[in-house]
């Protein structure tokens, strides 16, 4: 069981949620459920719409990141703003 104090980030989440992470996606849940309408998500879930270049978390306090479907998204010129954020 995770530490209520571990934060683990899903950026850019999309269709792919997960159990014991900050999901932060563009879209809503609402959203998300109209896109993926075959795939099942699971009622206490949050997804976040935080600014990706200006998380909210205090620097060294973020534990686990994943960005799986994000960075082919990012335009080239924003991507080395992207990582800087996450490191």
């Amino acid at each position: 069981m995770l530490d209520k104090s571990t934060i683990r980030l899903n950026i850019g989440c999309g269709g792919r949620p997960l159990k014991d992470y900050i999901n932060i996606d563009m879209d809503s849940l609402k959203d998300m459920i109209n896109r993926y309408p075959n795939q099942e998500f699971d009622d206490d879930l949050t997804i976040e719409q935080f600014d990706l270049f200006n998380l909210p978390y205090k620097d060294d306090s973020v534990d686990e990141v994943r960005a799986d479907g994000l960075i082919e998204h990012l335009p080239f010129i924003d991507e080395s703003k992207f990582f800087y954020e996450v490191k």
